[in-house]
Parts: structure tokens; sequence; C-alpha cells
């Protein structure tokens, strides 16, 4: 599954591992990710600390995607 960062949802980031795909030349849209497998249990609350601590940055509310990740 490939995504544009925006368009990764909480609880895709919390799941599964994404890998950056790098640019090509004249591509001035978004970074571009692709899952890489799903985490670990550690590896999930990783990153759903992460995800909550740079919420801000993204201009989220981490309270509106807070739910189960399926």
């Amino acid at each position: 599954m490939e995504k544009e960062l925006g368009s990764i949802t909480r609880q895709e980031w919390i799941a599964f591992r994404w890998v950056e795909i790098p640019p090509t030349m004249g591509d001035d849209g978004e970074r571009s990710f692709r899952s890489d497998g799903r985490r670990t249990p550690d590896e999930a609350l990783a990153a759903m600390e992460e995800w909550d601590m740079t919420a801000e940055e993204r201009d989220i509310e981490p309270d509106n995607e807070k739910g189960m990740v399926q």
C-alpha cells in the first residue's frame, strides 16, 4: 500500500511500518510512503506515542483520531 503522508491515518501509522519513497525528479508533491509489514506491539506503542507527539506539527487534533487499531 502506498500513500501520501497526509493520507495515512493514525490507525494505519500505528499498525504498519512505513518506508519513505524517494521523490522523483520534478515531484513537488507531498512525501509518499509504502507500508512494510505490521509492527510488533512494542513498535506500535512507540509509533502511537510518536504520532500523538507530532500531531500539532501536522495540524491534527490527536483526540479526534484515537480509537482501536485493527
